[in-house]
C-alpha cells in the first residue's frame, strides 16, 4: 500500500488480490446485488461510481438498469483503462464515460447525479468527510448514495495507516458521518465476508438543505 495526500493506493500482492476478474465475479455475485436491490434506480438515471477499480460496480449498475448513464471514475489511470475494457466486454455499447479524478475534488457540477456508488473506497481516502461532502455536492437532493465499506467493531484495534489513512470507522462513526454530511440512512445492513472486519452495506438519501438543517 502506498499513501499520498490523496489517500492509499494498493501495491504488490494487495493490488493483485483486488484488481482481478475473480474478485469482480465474487462482488457481482454476492456483494453488490443485495445493495442494488435495496435501492431504487430510476430509468435513465445519471450515475457516478467513485473509485471503480476493475469496474465491477459499473457492470452491476448496468445489469440492474440498462438505461442508466454512468460516469466511472478512479484515481489511477492504468486501473481506469482496465475498467474501461472490463465494462466494454460485459456491456458493449453502454452509455458509460470515464474520468480520472480524486474523490475529494470531483470535477462535476452541483446536483449532477441521481445515484452515486462507492465500493470499498472511502477507507482508502485521506479524508472520509471531504470525500463524502463532495459526493453530497454532486448528488441531487433525494438522490441515492450506495456504499459498501469496511466497519470496525469497537473492541478491535485500528488497522495501519498504510491501509486506512484515517482508520476504519465504527458503526456509530459511520452513522454520524452520514448525518453530518447531509444524508439520511434509508437502509443499513451489516454483512460478513472474508476477513475479521464486517462490512456496512448502506443506502442513503441526499437530504435537501432544509431537511438536513433540522
Amino acid at each position: 500500500m502506498h499513501v499520498t495526500s490523496s489517500g492509499a493506493t494498493l501495491r504488490g500482492i494487495e493490488r493483485l488480490a483486488v484488481f482481478n476478474r475473480l474478485r469482480a465475479a465474487v462482488g457481482l455475485r454476492w456483494e453488490l446485488p443485495p445493495l442494488l436491490n435495496a435501492a431504487v434506480i430510476p430509468t435513465g438515471a445519471r450515475c457516478l461510481e467513485i473509485g471503480t477499480g476493475i469496474g465491477w460496480g459499473t457492470v452491476g449498475l448496468l445489469r440492474s438498469e440498462r438505461s442508466v448513464a454512468v460516469v466511472t471514475t478512479d484515481y489511477e489511470g492504468p486501473i481506469l483503462r482496465r475498467a474501461r475494457a472490463f465494462v466494454a466486454d460485459r456491456h458493449p455499447g453502454s452509455d458509460t464515460h470515464y474520468a480520472q479524478v480524486d474523490a475529494k475534488a470531483l470535477p462535476f457540477l452541483n446536483e449532477r447525479f441521481d445515484v452515486v456508488l462507492s465500493l470499498y473506497v472511502l477507507h482508502h481516502a485521506m479524508g472520509y468527510r471531504a470525500a463524502l461532502m463532495e459526493i453530497a455536492r454532486v448528488l441531487r437532493p433525494g438522490g441515492s448514495l450506495l456504499i459498501l465499506d469496511l466497519m470496525r467493531p469497537g473492541f478491535l484495534p485500528q488497522l495501519p495507516k498504510s491501509f486506512a489513512p484515517e482508520g476504519i470507522l465504527t458503526r456509530s462513526e459511520w452513522r454520524e458521518l452520514f448525518t453530518s454530511c447531509g444524508f439520511g440512512i434509508v437502509r443499513w445492513q451489516t454483512r460478513y465476508f472474508v476477513g475479521p472486519l464486517p462490512r456496512c452495506s448502506v443506502v442513503a438519501r441526499r437530504l435537501s438543505r432544509a431537511a438536513s438543517a433540522r
